[in-house]
């Protein structure tokens, strides 16, 4: 599945001023203006399936329906996914779009559709999400093994378990359950089911202080109704990029990226015409270098397109 539309920050163009080297063309660059980045506020996200799915957007594999139940709408998957290399994650989940999340809480009602026999049946609740492979999800199973009721942290071909408990009792029984979960950016993860006071699994890892959120099965069936998403949400940054000269025929663009947002490089010889220059890059909170060679395009200009987190798959 391709990108789909979500809110995303351009960073403005400025027009073309000329550097010259001795004995060359002028070089005409481009630089993007830098503004400050946005702020954050507290913000509620609710969801009945009343009216359909809302802004939940089912991702990757398996089959999604509204379905009635004794009257109530409730989100249905109806058909398990499917597995996805390059790592074993959750096959089929619905996705909260256009939302980065901070300090919040993701809570679900949720009932498997599998029977009593099949111990190992799953609901999993995403959150920290970045992009398809970095993310945390809580497993709430039938089951309590090592990868069964687990708090497990996706990191590109890997995964692994980040949760504090060994072996907790299972907790998913087949009825109506509410399972929450509360991620703090300082790392604090804490996931509820049923008894909402005392947490039922938590962990402290800093890998993902923010993302977006989704809620599914790994491999498995389940009804889902009544979410709710509660916290800060962070507001799409705008990229500070800074054009330098780092070669007799070469240019480099330069840019800080911001943890839990997506930034693509755009650039063309002719305003307002971009396309891509390379994939889009995760943001890690670091500083993003692309270099471009000045031989046979002598002017260029470009842009810096940051958005919420990637949903294309590997």
């Amino acid at each position: 599945m391709g990108i789909l539309p979500r809110p995303r920050v351009r960073s403005p163009v400025h027009a073309p001023y000329s550097c010259t080297i001795a004995g060359r063309l002028p070089v005409a660059l481009a630089v993007a203006l830098i503004l400050p980045v946005s702020g954050t506020r507290a913000e509620t996200v609710t969801t009945d399936f009343e009216n359909g799915f809302g802004p939940w957007v089912p991702l990757f594999s398996g089959t999604w329906e509204i379905q009635n139940q004794s009257g109530n709408q409730v989100a249905a998957l109806t058909v398990a996914g499917v597995d996805r290399p390059p790592v074993r994650r959750p096959r089929a989940y619905l996705f909260l779009p256009g939302h980065t999340w901070k300090d919040y809480s993701l809570t679900v009602k949720a009932k498997t559709l599998e029977p009593a026999s099949l111990s190992f049946r799953d609901v999993v609740l995403i959150f920290g999400y970045e992009d398809d492979t970095h993310y945390y999800y809580a497993h709430t199973s039938s089951r309590s093994d090592s990868t069964h009721t687990v708090i497990m942290k996706v990191n590109g071909n890997t995964r692994g378990t980040i949760q504090l408990e060994t072996n907790p009792p299972p907790a998913l029984n087949g009825n109506w359950q509410t399972i929450r979960v509360k991620h703090a950016a300082s790392g604090k993860i804490e996931v509820f089911v049923d008894n909402m006071s005392t947490p039922r699994l938590t962990a402290q890892d800093t890998s993902y202080p923010v993302g977006a959120v989704a809620f599914g099965c790994f491999d498995d069936r389940a009804l889902f109704d009544d979410v709710s998403v509660s916290g800060t949400e962070v507001a799409v940054p705008v990229a500070a990029p800074v054009v330098t000269r780092s070669g007799p025929n070469q240019i480099a663009l330069t840019y800080g990226t911001q943890q839990g947002f997506t930034y693509q490089v755009l650039t063309g010889t002719e305003l307002p015409s971009f396309t891509a220059s390379g994939p889009a890059v995760t943001g890690h909170g670091g500083t993003e270098q692309a270099l471009f060679s000045t031989v046979d395009v002598p002017q260029r200009f470009f842009e810096v397109v940051t958005t919420n987190p990637m949903l294309a798959g590997p």
